[in-house]
């Protein structure tokens, strides 16, 4: 690309174009429409497809700003590679501009020059049939036309120039078209790339929605558990605090239950004491019941040897039905106050042996009594009826001791 100098000298020798009448001046300024018009439109569709890129840049830069950032620098290289075809896109819409000013100063120019080269040629025309002493006039215009000529050569090679500047133009516009082609390719794989993982950031996202939902879930079924478990809980500490309250009962009933224990083993205590005395006393009693009976004994058979027939024995005993010595009126030697001390000693016996049975079964019933019986007053009545029985055989009755038999027996 040529600088703007060349430019400027292009411009003002455009300007020094001469007048010349054979010079067909409608086809450059057309050919030069026609190429602004094509430079404009391939302009127009760069600035098109650039403004696409730039705002697809755009776009993916705002996307990918977040998750992203790993490509930031290859966007970056992107986007002052953008930068950069907006800068030469602006210096050759520059160009272009000043081009087309250049173009239509030449244009005026060229304008200006065929109007001077027609009113030359008319007033030539005129001149050279009016006069033919004009020849000084006629080497003006031919100097005038060979400077014309000159200057024409110059508008031509400006034009040249002009031309290869519009060339080396189109071949940076097309430099620029295929860096922002490679830039929109990089774009599309950049693009397909960040679908790809924007896809796949979509599926961990829907992954971790369910994952969170499944967790939600889960929360709910725990925090239900966790209520029923409070509950129950709740339900237990009752019936702890219910166990407690019996167990505290139970405990006070224990302590109750073994006072009275202790109680009942202090009276069972006083009671095995008691039933101790009272077997002594019922061992002293079969000591003396046993005497009694070996007494009674004795007096039986004595009374048997009494009541026994004897032939040379004639006493008999009229009151008993039996012959007896004791009441025996034939002997004179013996008293009826000793008649009476031997009847009441058989008496007494009788009596002694029906008092023993008795005594015998108050004492079975006493015992089975004072095995089964708690209380402490039936004892003490049942031991009380025993012993009476005993004061009132030995007392009421009149007991007397047995007299020794007479010397004689």
């Amino acid at each position: 690309m040529l600088s703007f100098s060349s430019r400027n000298t292009a411009s003002s020798k455009s300007t020094k174009v001469a007048h010349f009448s054979g010079i067909p001046t409608n086809k450059i300024p057309d050919a030069h429409q026609v190429q602004l018009h094509q430079l404009e439109e391939e302009v127009k569709r760069e600035r098109e497809e650039k403004t696409k890129v730039v705002n697809e840049l755009i776009e993916l830069k705002r996307k990918s700003s977040s998750q992203m950032n790993e490509h930031d620098g290859r966007r970056m290289e992107m986007l002052e590679k953008v930068e950069k075809a907006k800068q030469s896109e602006r210096k050759m819409h520059e160009s272009l501009v000043m081009l087309t000013r250049q173009l239509a100063q030449t244009k005026t120019s060229l304008e200006q020059a065929r109007v001077e080269i027609s009113s030359m040629k008319q007033s030539t025309g005129k001149e050279m049939k009016t006069t033919a002493t004009g020849g000084g006039e006629v080497k003006v215009l031919r100097g005038e036309l060979k400077s014309a000529l000159e200057a024409e050569d110059k508008a031509s090679k400006a034009m040249h120039e002009l031309a290869l500047l519009l060339k080396e133009v189109k071949d940076e516009l097309t430099a620029t078209k295929s860096e922002l082609d490679k830039t929109k390719i990089e774009v599309d794989e950049n693009a397909a790339a960040w679908h790809q993982k924007e896809e796949s950031f979509l599926a961990c996202v829907k992954e971790s929605t369910e994952a969170n939902n499944k967790l939600k879930q889960e929360n709910t079924k725990l925090f239900e558990s966790q209520k029923v478990i409070r509950e129950e809980n709740a339900k237990l500490r009752e019936n702890l605090k219910k166990s407690l309250e019996e167990i505290n009962a139970i405990k006070e009933e224990l302590e109750m239950v073994k006072d009275e224990n202790s109680r009942l083993n202090k009276a069972l205590t006083e009671k095995q004491d008691a039933l101790q005395t009272i077997k002594l006393d019922y061992e002293s009693l079969k000591v003396s019941e046993a005497a009694a009976q070996h007494s009674l004994r004795e007096l039986n058979r004595m009374l048997l040897v009494e009541t026994t027939p004897k032939s040379t024995s004639p006493y008999f005993s009229p009151c008993h039905g039996c012959k007896s010595p004791l009441f025996a009126k034939e002997n004179g030697n013996k008293s009826p106050k000793e008649a009476v001390s031997v009847a009441s000693s058989l008496s007494s016996l009788s009596e002694m042996k029906a008092a023993s049975v008795a005594i015998t079964e108050d004492t079975d019933q006493l015992e089975r009594g004072f095995l089964i019986s708690v209380d402490g007053s039936e004892r003490k009545k049942k031991k009380g009826k025993f012993f009476g029985k005993f004061r009132s055989f030995f007392k009421g009755k009149g007991f007397k001791p047995i007299s020794p038999l007479p010397a004689s027996y």
